[in-house]
């Protein structure tokens, strides 16, 4: 006699097949990166973009955000990969420390900073004010960062002193 079981479309589909489904795909969208920062002397591994998908699934969850796909990480690749800073072997780790600042920085700003302008000023301080250092970033420029961001400033430019215990020119 035949038993007529009906499977729940919860049953149906397993989310950690899932889920190991969509990080293989972002891994994969990572590494074609590799055809743009091969020209600079700069690789991923596949480890390596294992460990960033991990570092953004990680910074999603700790900082209560969602997104969809890894243009973020993607952007923040594309970005950084140019920088006089970055070089082989400090490269994914260098990433994945801008990627966990990133989602941080959009959180704790409320989203009220686009991610290009973001981006461009991450760049700027790592690039310019900071020379590559990550400690000096998030230890002083992020930290002023926020402190304007919820002023409601629009432009994040210190006055021509750099006193970092005064408020930014505004030029908007």
């Amino acid at each position: 006699m035949a038993h007529n079981t009906m499977l729940s479309p919860i049953s149906f589909f397993d989310n950690n097949a899932l889920t190991a489904i969509q990080n293989k795909e972002y891994c994969r969208r990572i590494l074609e990166l590799n055809e743009d920062t091969i020209q600079r002397g700069l690789l991923l591994s596949e480890a390596d973009a294992r460990d960033l998908v991990d570092t953004r699934n990680k910074s999603l969850a700790e900082n209560n955000r969602f997104e969809l796909g890894v243009e973020t990480v993607a952007k923040i690749i594309t970005r950084f990969s140019g920088s006089s800073f970055i070089y082989q072997a400090n490269y994914a780790e260098t990433i994945n420390e801008l990627v966990e600042i990133f989602y941080f920085i959009k959180t704790e700003a409320v989203d009220k900073i686009s991610d290009k302008a973001l981006l461009d000023v991450m760049w700027d301080y790592y690039e310019n004010k900071c020379c590559g250092s990550i400690e000096l970033m998030t230890g002083r420029e992020l930290e002023i960062l926020l402190r304007y961001i919820h002023g409601d400033r629009k432009r994040y430019t210190l006055d021509e002193e750099d006193d970092y215990n005064s408020e930014p020119e505004f030029m908007g």
